[in-house]
């Protein structure tokens, strides 16, 4: 695991303008055997909620789950900006409604899912507004398999899906999504000098390997990884959230000072 460089901590920090962005679920927030048992690591709510009071400082998060399920796991500051569904819900952005296509096409695949964990104990599946979430976190491993090869057989030739592998969950949408993708439109709609990026998942990689060379990416846990540097767990990615907050506050003292004694 490689540790997070506090010169290039300080160097994000002084950004002029900063982009702090991060995953939910295994980032600020210990993975739960459910999803609805999920809550936030302590001190990550406060942390972001202060990283918001700065100037030049936009904060999101930026998940898989939903709008509704971010914001009852959460209960954020409403100067966070939300991005749910893997970038299909995003309280910053006008997001186009599902197509009668779309809707039709999900309510099919999602009737399939229900079937397959039906079969297949341990398993179910979460409804999503563009997609739905096949968990399997608490089946024995050879009934995991099994089921994910009778999902992924009843729905393979369906055109119109994407499939998205995570810890224990295959992600299925009708829209091609993406949190790498979701971060890009952030950009442009902030401008960010640099952008630090927290994650701890296959969907968070595609984010590390887009970030260019004054930006930051920490990834949460163990696994080979895009990301600069990692932290071992979310009490450890609060930890350094609080370390950069520190560092943007002493940087934008030291840049004030210097513009008084000019």
């Amino acid at each position: 695991m490689t540790e997070v460089d506090q010169d290039r901590l300080w160097k994000v920090a002084a950004a002029q303008r900063l982009l702090v962005a991060s995953d939910l679920d295994g980032t600020l927030a210990p993975i739960a055997p459910r999803p609805e048992q999920v809550r936030p690591a302590p001190g990550a709510r406060r942390v972001l909620t202060a990283l918001t009071r700065l100037p030049d400082t936009s904060v999101a998060v930026v998940s898989g789950r939903s709008l509704g399920d971010l914001d009852r796991i959460l209960h954020p500051s409403p100067r966070i900006r939300r991005v749910g569904s893997h970038g299909a819900e995003d309280t910053g952005a006008a997001v186009p409604p599902t197509s009668a296509h779309e809707r039709e096409l999900l309510g099919r695949v999602l009737a399939v899912a229900r079937g397959v964990a039906a079969e297949a104990p341990g398993t179910w599946v979460e409804a999503k507004p563009f997609g739905f979430a096949f968990h399997y976190r608490a089946a024995e491993p050879d009934v995991a398999a099994a089921a994910l090869v009778r999902l992924e057989h009843r729905l393979g030739g369906r055109s119109g899906l994407w499939i998205r592998p995570g810890k224990r969950v295959l992600d299925v949408s009708v829209r091609p999504l993406s949190k790498a993708a979701a971060i890009r439109r952030l950009r442009d709609d902030i401008d960010p000098g640099a952008v630090i990026y927290l994650g701890d998942d296959h969907a968070d990689e595609e984010v590390f390997a887009s970030l260019g060379r004054d930006d930051l990416g920490i990834r949460v846990g163990e696994g080979a990884t895009a990301a600069a540097a990692s932290v071992e767990a979310p009490e450890a990615a609060v930890s350094l959230l609080r370390s950069l907050l520190l560092a943007r506050r002493a940087t934008r003292r030291e840049r004030a000072a210097a513009r008084a004694r000019r």
